[in-house]
C-alpha cells in the first residue's frame, strides 16, 4: 500500500477488522521504520497513506511490534 514498494512487517487487524496496522521500511540503506494504520477497504484503490505521527525508528536491528486493542466502553 505504500508506493508499491518493499518492505512490510508485523501486520495486524484492528479488533473490528476495519483497519490494518503495519510497520513499513523502505528497502533503502538507513531508511526508518514507520507505522501505518489504514482502512482495510482502501487497499488497492490508489489511496495515499500517511504514517502515524510517531517518532521514526532508525535502528535497523529494532523489531518494534505495535498492538491494537478494543476500546472498552463504560
Amino acid at each position: 500500500p505504500v508506493d508499491n514498494t518493499c518492505c512490510y512487517r508485523d501486520p495486524a487487524f484492528s479488533p473490528d477488522g476495519s483497519h490494518l496496522l503495519f510497520a513499513y521500511q523502505a528497502n533503502i540503506k538507513d531508511s526508518p521504520t514507520l507505522f501505518y494504520l489504514i482502512p482495510y477497504a482502501t487497499i488497492g484503490t490508489g489511496a495515499a497513506y500517511q504514517p502515524l505521527p510517531l517518532p521514526p525508528i532508525t535502528d535497523q536491528e529494532a523489531q518494534p511490534q505495535a498492538i491494537l486493542r478494543a476500546v472498552l466502553e463504560e
